[in-house]
């Protein structure tokens, strides 16, 4: 299966009633992939892929990505590398 991409309005970047802005609440690629340490490349894969949920931009169709799912997405990586067993030799 093929990620989904969601396409939204401006009005639903912005969310109701709050002050926060599309830059405080969504990162384009580069920003993403520096927040969570990998190559860009990589979080188009993975956004391809259906690991991290992506937006496009109604003016520009860039790729977007919501901060509190890459915050989410940090922690289950960190949850999983600390929980997982280390493997006998």
């Amino acid at each position: 299966m093929i990620g989904k991409v969601w396409f939204v309005s401006v009005k639903a970047l912005l969310g109701r009633g709050t002050a926060m802005s599309i830059r405080e609440k969504y990162m384009k690629v580069r920003e993403a992939a520096e927040f969570l340490g990998i190559a860009p490349n990589t979080v188009r894969s993975w956004g391809a892929a259906g690991k991290l949920r992506e937006f496009r931009s109604p003016a520009n169709g860039y790729r977007l990505y919501k901060r509190e799912d890459l915050e989410k997405f940090l922690r289950q990586i960190e949850m999983t590398a600390t929980h997982t067993p280390k493997r006998k030799r």
